[in-house]
């Protein structure tokens, strides 16, 4: 996920029929994590060169291929 192309777009819940609020606090929690926005704050709070953001996400894809392969070799 690029930052420059993450928006903001503004989070609604609509309550549903006989939907209790701690219901309704529950599913408005999960949308604001699913939308990103505190990773990206996190993410933006300090300048990171382009090379070690690249350093990063090389390393990211390292361990989610051998986390994949891992997954792999079990379901054998």
């Amino acid at each position: 996920m690029k930052l420059e192309t993450l928006q903001a777009k503004p989070i609604s819940v609509t309550k549903k029929k006989n939907e209790s609020v701690q219901r309704l606090i529950t599913r408005f929690k999960r949308a604001f994590n699913d939308s990103g926005i505190i990773d990206e704050l996190k993410e933006r709070r300090y300048y990171e060169k382009e090379s070690e953001r690249k350093r990063r996400e090389k390393k990211k894809t390292r361990l989610r291929m051998k986390r994949q392969l891992r997954e792999d070799s079990k379901s054998f």
